[in-house]
């Protein structure tokens, strides 16, 4: 099986020179990742009809609200694993380094 790599596997110094511009962006990018998960976990537990923002269709109509859950969580998983994102760090400002 191929080892996935996550975003400080990329040999960023590589492509931005190393340059403070480089760092910044890195810094820019994990606090838009920081937001979306934010935002995520605001909408998790509304009531269905504001919690679908996705065509479900194909869902189990029995099991939509929890299979929209089930796929917002796998969503913040995955954003948390790829940019390497700590419970600290989304409980810290709202900022993170944004600006």
């Amino acid at each position: 099986m191929t080892e996935l790599k996550t975003l400080k596997d990329f040999e960023l110094d590589r492509f931005y020179g190393g340059t403070e511009e480089g760092y910044r962006v890195m810094v820019r990018l994990k606090a838009e990742a920081i937001k979306w998960i934010k935002e995520i976990r605001k909408d998790q537990y509304l009531t269905l009809n504001e919690a679908l923002v996705c065509d479900t269709q194909f869902l189990d109509p029995e099991r939509k609200k929890e299979q929209v859950i089930i796929g917002k969580k796998a969503t913040e998983m995955w954003i948390k694993h790829f940019f390497n994102i700590t419970e600290e760090e989304l409980k810290g400002g709202e900022d993170n380094g944004e600006n």
